[in-house]
């Protein structure tokens, strides 16, 4: 019997490798501290035993969120913003817009195609992401200009979330008494990291009204994500 056995008598030499069985060991008999550093095998682990609780990652989990490899982080692990991942709109002039002239004028710009998020007004005309990062953003204009001299501009405005209004970006044209209507557009790309918004002024200096022509083929601003900061 165990009595008749004394406690150093048994040792691992003594015991064949077949006698000890999983009905042999209590449930916890087995801690951390018993197994060696390379004794658990990807072959000894079940399929989908592994789960996120389980993994060392730096950062919480957000939903939509991939596992990135980052060697300076703790586990080497960080949950990461996919980046192609944010709002893209396009929209375009329902009517045409009348224009005074020597006037910086925000364009009416109130008909959507699409706005993926939700982020450009129609009754503001500004599109504000939410999303930090760097966006493309671009408007084309068409005007009737009449046959007379004179030059006009399209500007892309930040209107940041403090502070005043600034331009990003400007297109400048001039009307050399020939052309009766003329095209314009202007291209950037920004940087979003508070609450700024976007919206497309014009400024024409004819000495008279002047139209902008309406449709989705002439007058748009539309713009999307390129990628996080």
């Amino acid at each position: 019997t165990t009595a008749k056995i004394a406690d150093s008598n048994v040792t691992t030499a003594k015991i064949a490798d077949s006698n000890v069985t999983t009905a042999k060991i209590a449930d916890d008999a087995v801690t951390s501290a018993k197994l060696a550093d390379d004794a658990v095998v990807q072959a000894a682990i079940a399929d989908e035993a592994v789960n996120e609780a389980r993994l060392q990652v730096s950062n919480a989990p957000t939903n939509g969120y991939f596992l990135s490899a980052q060697s300076g982080n703790t586990g080497g692990l960080t949950w990461a913003q996919a980046s192609a991942s944010g709002p893209i709109f396009r929209a375009h002039m329902g009517s045409d817009q009348t224009i005074s002239t020597a006037t910086d004028t925000t364009l009416e710009i109130d008909t959507e195609s699409f706005d993926s998020d939700s982020m450009y007004n129609t009754t503001t005309y500004k599109f504000s992401p939410t999303t930090n990062g760097y966006y493309y953003l671009f408007a084309k204009i068409h005007l009737t200009v009449g046959t007379q001299d004179h030059n006009f501009a399209v500007t892309i405005v930040r209107d940041p979330a403090s502070g005043s209004d600034y331009d990003e970006a400007t297109s400048y044209t001039w009307n050399e008494n020939f052309n009766t209507e003329l095209v314009t557009q202007v291209v950037t790309i920004v940087k979003v990291e508070a609450a700024d918004s976007f919206y497309v002024n014009i400024y024409q200096g004819s000495g008279s009204n002047k139209d902008v022509e309406s449709g989705l083929k002439k007058t748009t601003f539309q713009g999307y994500y390129i990628r996080g900061i």
